[in-house]
């Protein structure tokens, strides 16, 4: 059956707005009505977007989408913004475009999925995308018993197997807080600097994939900690905000001024004195792996 993306209007979250759960997984639920999921659980995201809500600044620079066994995200670079650019337009185009070229590669193969390769996915993308400026990506494929990866700059994934994190994806940067990005600039990056990921995966696992948003601000026990509190049951309507739990989790300590965080720690590393959170947009997007 062809996936159908349902759109919904985005919402910016603040600390005064208040989300109504039941809402949420009403919408949910028509998702999981007209789809056939066996890999998507929940996703969170700043753009119009299945199940959508914004933590984010008032420009969103993060665009994600899902098909049913792939997701992705790109992260836009803020430093666009300075020179009277949309910063987010570059990342939402070439995710549009992935997404695009995977829908055009599941009609024409419509036996399976598992042939689509994801750097090709992602080199269609970059050549198709026009608009200037200049994104992180990352991209997910789910085959038969093997999560398969591609990632360029600082968004990225961890995998989670009985309440541990087994897997996280490295950052890639030419220098501190400089990561790789595709654009179309001469500075940027092109997909043959990608990360290419293969890893073993079965029923029950857990996926999160996030921006820098989420993994500069929350430490790899902390997710944990929130996983494993969401978790007991994934059929009730408390594990089906697992996603939003994480995201507002990573929110909180990114206005924390006194915290220790993973930024704190790599700003230390690299000579800079920081303290406490960093503010920054916030994608969460979690996976739960169920037998097919």
């Amino acid at each position: 059956m062809a996936t159908e993306i349902v759109h919904n209007k985005k919402r910016h979250i603040d600390e005064s707005e208040s989300t109504d759960d039941t809402e949420i997984l009403t919408k949910k639920q028509r998702l999981i009505e007209k789809s056939d999921l066996d890999f998507i659980q929940f996703l969170l995201c700043p753009e119009d977007l299945t199940t959508s809500f914004d933590i984010t600044t008032d420009d969103p620079e993060v665009r994600a989408w899902l098909l049913v066994r792939f997701i992705g995200v790109a992260d836009g670079v803020g430093g666009w913004a300075k020179k009277g650019i949309d910063s987010g337009k570059y990342s939402r185009e070439l995710m549009e475009n992935a997404e695009s070229f995977i829908d055009k590669q599941k009609q024409e193969d419509k036996s399976s999925t598992a042939n689509i390769d994801l750097i090709k996915v992602l080199n269609e993308a970059f050549l198709n995308t026009k608009a200037i400026g200049s994104s992180t990506a990352c991209m997910l494929k789910l085959a038969d018993d093997t999560l398969h990866a591609v990632n360029v700059g600082d968004s990225g994934f961890v995998v989670i197997k009985d309440g541990v994190i087994v897997y996280k994806s490295e950052i890639q940067q030419s220098s501190f807080n400089r990561p790789f990005q595709l654009g179309n600039s001469k500075n940027s990056n092109d997909p043959s600097v990608a990360e290419k990921i293969s890893f073993p995966v079965k029923a029950g696992d857990i996926i999160v994939m996030g921006t820098d948003g989420l993994f500069d601000n929350v430490h790899d026990f902390e997710l944990e900690l929130v996983v494993n509190n969401g978790v007991d049951s994934w059929e009730s309507d408390e594990s089906e905000t697992l996603a939003w739990r994480i995201a507002q989790y990573a929110l909180e300590n990114s206005k924390n001024t006194e915290i220790y965080t993973p930024f704190t720690r790599e700003c230390s590393k690299a000579g800079f004195e920081q303290k406490g959170g960093k503010y920054d947009d916030i994608t969460v997007i979690v996976a739960h792996i169920w037998p097919f």
